[in-house]
C-alpha cells in the first residue's frame, strides 16, 4: 500500500478534537437537550447558547466536529467548555469529571506526540493494529482515562506508546494456589511455554504484571506469604511482551498464549479487576464450542473463530477465596506476524491527522466498492454471531474492540471474536446445551431472559459494532449512511428467513422505535463501576432506532 506522508498539526488541538468527539457523541446520544442548527449542535442553558461546530452531521449519532465551540458568537476554549458542560448536565462531582476528561485528553495528546509518523503507516497485522488505537472508545466521555497511571506508567505500559516490558513471576505454594480450566484443556505445563522458570515440588508459577506487582506486594496477606515463603519472588523473565489495546492483556508473537491480568486501574467505566464469575465464562465458552451440538455451526462458518480462554489462576486468601488483584487468565494466540488482520476498533476510529486512514486504504486496496466491502464485513463477521445467538442461544458481546477482521488484500475474509468475559446465554435457547455443559450456571449472571438478552446483544453487536462501522465507512469514503443502513436492513431481512434464527431479535432491531444503549456518559458522571452494577440494565438508556426511523 502507498501511504501519504503526515502533515504537521498542533498536537493539543488534535487531542482536543479527538477528546471532544467521543465525549459529545456519547452525551448527545444519551441526553436530548440540544438542537440542530447546521452547521452547529446547540446547547441552551439558562440564557446562554453553546454552539458546537460540525464537520459532518451523522444521522446515527457519530458526528464529526471541527473543534470550534462558541458561547453565542464568542469562541471559547476546551477547558472553559468542559467546565460549563459540568454545570449544564448537573454533575455532582464536577471536579472528578473535569479531572477524568483532562486526564484522558492528556493520554491522547501524549500518544499523538510520540506517534505522529505511525498514523499513516499502520500495517494490517495483529500487533500493529492493537497498538494503534490512539483515541479509544468512540462513544465515551473519557475514552483514555487512566487515573492511577503516572506519566512514566503511560510510556512503560500503554500499547499506543509502543511499550514492551518483561513479566514478573511468583512461585506459589500449592496450599494457596488455585487454577480452574476447561474440561478440554490439557496443557497443564502452560507456564513453561511463557517463561524460563520451572515449577518445583509443592510450588506453582504465576505471572504478574510489572505495574500490578507493586500493588500486590503492598497487600498485608502477600507480605505474610512472602515472609512464610509460601510465595517466592522470582523476578523478571527476559521475554518481552506487548500490551494489546485493552492494556491488561499482553502479547508475544512467539508465545502460544496471551496473558490477561487484574489491574488496580480504572479505565472507561470499570476498575479492571478480573472477577471469578467473569473468568468462568472462558471455561464455559471453551466447553460449549467443543460440544457436538456446535459442530454444524463451525462447519457452516469455517472462517469465523472464537479465541478461547480455557484457564485462569490466582492466589488464595486465608479463607481460600481468590485474591482478585492476583488473578490471571490465558488466551489462545492464533496470530502470526505475517497474518493480514485488523482490530475493528482501530479501523473505525476517527483518523487523527490529515493522512489516509487505514479503513479507506483497505477498501481502496481491496478492489471492492464501499458497499461491497460492507456486505463482505456483514457476511464474515456479523452473520455467524447472529446465527450463534439465534440457533444456540450463545451471546457473544462482540463490540468493536473484541472483533478482529481477517483480510485478504484488504477484503474481509473471516473474523475472530475475543474476550469471553463478555459472553452469555439466552435462557430459552440453551436447554439442550445445559445437559452437557455443566459449567453453565444461573448464578454466574450471564444466563439471561430473552428480552434482556436482546437489549444487551443489540447494544454490543449492532450499536457498538455495526453502526460504528457504518459511520466510519460513510465518513471516510464520503458516502451516505442511509445507503449502508439499507444494506444492513436488507441483510437482516434476508438472514431472518433462516429457519433457526431468532425472529424476535431481528424484529426488535427492525421495528422497535427505541434501542437500549449503554449510558457511558451517565456512568462517568455518576462514577459508576460498570462491573459491579447489580442490574446491567440500570446503566442503559434509550436511543432512536435508525433502522426504523429511516425506513418506516
Amino acid at each position: 500500500m502507498i501511504h501519504s506522508p503526515p502533515k504537521k498539526r498542533d498536537m493539543l488541538s488534535l487531542a482536543e478534537i479527538h477528546s471532544l468527539t467521543p465525549l459529545l457523541n456519547s452525551l448527545f446520544l444519551e441526553w436530548g437537550n440540544y438542537t440542530l442548527d447546521l452547521p452547529y449542535l446547540c446547547i441552551r442553558y439558562q440564557d446562554k447558547c453553546y454552539k458546537i461546530e460540525l464537520k459532518k452531521f451523522s444521522k446515527i449519532g457519530h458526528h464529526q466536529y471541527t473543534g470550534n465551540i462558541y458561547l453565542e458568537e464568542q469562541k471559547i476554549g476546551f477547558n472553559d467548555f468542559i467546565k460549563a458542560l459540568s454545570e449544564v448536565v448537573r454533575i455532582n462531582d464536577k471536579n472528578l469529571f473535569i479531572e477524568r476528561v483532562n486526564q484522558s485528553k492528556f493520554c491522547i495528546e501524549e500518544a499523538l506526540k510520540l506517534n505522529i509518523h505511525h498514523f499513516n503507516n499502520i500495517e494490517p497485522n495483529f500487533k500493529h493494529t492493537e497498538t494503534a488505537l490512539f483515541v479509544g472508545h468512540s462513544l465515551h466521555p473519557t475514552p483514555k482515562s487512566r487515573n492511577e497511571f503516572h506519566h512514566n506508567d503511560l510510556v512503560k505500559y500503554s500499547p499506543e506508546h509502543g511499550a514492551q516490558f518483561k513479566v514478573h513471576w511468583f512461585k506459589v505454594h500449592r496450599s494457596i494456589y488455585f487454577q480452574e480450566h476447561s474440561n478440554y484443556f490439557s496443557d497443564l505445563t502452560w507456564t513453561k511455554k511463557l517463561s524460563s522458570f520451572e515449577d518445583e515440588k509443592d510450588y506453582f508459577l504465576i505471572p504478574v504484571h510489572p505495574w500490578q506487582k507493586q500493588r500486590i506486594l503492598e497487600l498485608l496477606i502477600i507480605k505474610n506469604y512472602l515472609a512464610e515463603r509460601l510465595i517466592i519472588d522470582l523476578g523478571e523473565d527476559p521475554r518481552l511482551w506487548t500490551p494489546t489495546s485493552s492494556l491488561r492483556t499482553i502479547y508475544n508473537e512467539d508465545a502460544p498464549y496471551m496473558i490477561k491480568f487484574s489491574l488496580d486501574l480504572k479505565m472507561t467505566n470499570s476498575v479492571r479487576h478480573l472477577l471469578p464469575h467473569e473468568l468462568k465464562r472462558g471455561i464455559q465458552i471453551d466447553e460449549v464450542c467443543k460440544d457436538e451440538e456446535l459442530k454444524p455451526f463451525f462447519a457452516s462458518f469455517p472462517r469465523f473463530k472464537i479465541i478461547q480462554e480455557p484457564l485462569y489462576a490466582g492466589i488464595l486468601d486465608e479463607n481460600k477465596s481468590p485474591i482478585v488483584q492476583t488473578l490471571v487468565m490465558i488466551r489462545e494466540n492464533p496470530f502470526h506476524k505475517e497474518d493480514e488482520v485488523s482490530l475493528l476498533a482501530t479501523l473505525t476510529q476517527p483518523h487523527v491527522n490529515d493522512g489516509v486512514p487505514l479503513l479507506k486504504q483497505l477498501i481502496n486496496h481491496s478492489g471492492l466498492s464501499s458497499h461491497e466491502w460492507f456486505k463482505a464485513f456483514l457476511q464474515e463477521a456479523i452473520a455467524p454471531i447472529l446465527v450463534l445467538q439465534g440457533q444456540y442461544g450463545v451471546l457473544l458481546g462482540a463490540h468493536q474492540q473484541n472483533l478482529i477482521l481477517k483480510l485478504n488484500q484488504g477484503r474481509p475474509c473471516g473474523a475472530y471474536f475475543r474476550d469471553c468475559h463478555g459472553t452469555g446465554f439466552d435462557a430459552h435457547k440453551i436447554v439442550s446445551l445445559r445437559k452437557n455443559i455443566h459449567s453453565i450456571d444461573d448464578n454466574n449472571g450471564n444466563v439471561l431472559e430473552q428480552e434482556v438478552s436482546h437489549y444487551l446483544f443489540a447494544y454490543y453487536v449492532i450499536i457498538n459494532t455495526v453502526f460504528n462501522t457504518i459511520a466510519a465507512i460513510s465518513y471516510q469514503m464520503q458516502i451516505y449512511e442511509e445507503d449502508l443502513l439499507e444494506i444492513f436492513r436488507l441483510f437482516l431481512e434476508e438472514i431472518k428467513e433462516h429457519k433457526d434464527l431468532d425472529p424476535g431479535f431481528v424484529n426488535y432491531l427492525l421495528h422497535a422505535p427505541k434501542l437500549k444503549h449503554k449510558g457511558n456518559f451517565f456512568c462517568t458522571i455518576n462514577n459508576i463501576n460498570e462491573n459491579t452494577a447489580k442490574n446491567p440494565l440500570d446503566i442503559y438508556t434509550e436511543i432512536r432506532n435508525p433502522l426504523k426511523e429511516f425506513y418506516e
